[in-house]
C-alpha cells in the first residue's frame, strides 16, 4: 500500500548532463580546492547580503558590482561594466571582436558586458555579474580554453560552487549569453546553458557535499529548481551514482 514510499528515485537530469555537471565540479575542485566549496558561504536574495532597496542608480550599480565580486572572492576595483543596447550589440558585434582582441587588458581587469535593460531588475543584475565575472576568471584566471559551450556551463557552475547559485537558477529562465571571442551580452530567451533541472542537479551536489541534505536556503530557489534539487539529493542519497569524489562532506 505504502510501497512508493519506498520506491527507486529517478535522477531529474539526462546521462550527459549528469556528467556534464559532474564533471565540471570535479574540474573546479582541482583549481578552486573542494574547501572553498564547503566553506563558502550561500549569497540570499536578502538584505543581510544586499541593501533593502534598489532606484537602478550608478551607485547602486557599482554597490552590487562590489558585493557580487567580493562574494567571489574578486577585487571589486578589477571589475569594469560596460552597458550596451541590444541592438548596438548587433551592429557592432564585428567591431567589437576586433577592438577586444587587439586591446586585451593586460591589468587582469574583468570587463563585463551588461544590456542596459538588465539594469531594471536587480536579481537579474547579481546574476549577470556572477556569470560574467565566473566566466573571464576561468578563461583569464585559469587559462581555461575549451569549446566555447563547455566554458558557459562550467562558468555557471561556478557560480554555484562559490555560493550564487540561487541567483543564476532563478534567473536562468529569463536569460540566455551569445558570445563572440571576447565579446559577450545578454539576451532574452526560455532557453538557458543549464536546464532548470540541471540547476537542481548541480545545488544538489553543492549542498550534499557540504553536509546540507535539507539546506534551510533551499526555500529561496524558484519551484521547480527547488523541485530538482530535492530529487536530486533523494536520488544522490539511494544510488550514491555520482562521479564526484567529494560528495559528503565526511569524504
Amino acid at each position: 500500500m505504502f510501497g512508493w514510499l519506498f520506491a527507486p528515485v529517478s535522477c531529474p537530469v539526462t546521462p550527459e548532463q549528469r556528467r556534464t555537471i559532474e564533471e565540471g565540479f570535479s574540474y573546479l575542485a582541482g583549481v578552486q580546492g573542494i574547501e572553498r566549496l564547503r566553506t563558502t558561504t550561500t549569497i540570499l536574495p536578502t538584505t543581510e547580503f544586499f541593501p533593502a532597496t534598489y532606484d537602478r542608480t550608478t551607485a547602486e550599480v557599482e554597490d552590487l558590482k562590489c558585493r557580487v565580486a567580493r562574494y567571489m572572492e574578486v577585487e571589486p576595483d578589477r571589475v569594469v561594466i560596460h552597458f550596451y543596447c541590444r541592438d548596438d550589440a548587433i551592429r557592432s558585434v564585428d567591431n567589437w571582436q576586433a577592438t577586444l582582441d587587439e586591446n586585451r587588458p593586460l591589468d587582469r581587469r574583468i570587463e563585463v558586458w551588461i544590456e542596459k535593460s538588465v539594469l531594471d531588475d536587480p536579481l537579474l543584475l547579481v546574476a549577470s555579474l556572477a556569470m560574467e565575472i565566473a566566466f573571464v576568471v576561468l578563461t583569464d584566471d585559469f587559462q581555461l580554453r575549451e569549446e566555447q559551450g563547455t566554458i558557459v556551463v562550467i562558468a555557471e557552475l561556478l557560480t554555484v560552487y562559490l555560493g550564487l547559485g540561487i541567483f543564476t537558477a532563478n534567473e536562468s529562465l529569463k536569460e540566455g549569453v551569445e558570445r563572440t571571442g571576447h565579446a559577450s551580452w545578454w539576451r532574452m530567451s526560455r532557453e538557458s546553458t543549464l536546464s532548470l533541472n540541471a540547476y537542481g542537479y548541480a545545488l544538489a551536489i553543492y549542498a550534499l557535499s557540504r553536509g546540507e541534505s535539507r539546506p534551510r536556503w533551499a526555500s529561496h530557489l524558484r519551484g521547480d529548481v527547488i523541485g530538482a534539487m530535492r530529487q536530486s539529493i533523494r536520488y544522490l542519497q539511494q544510488t550514491s551514482d555520482c562521479s564526484f569524489p567529494h560528495l559528503y562532506a565526511t569524504t
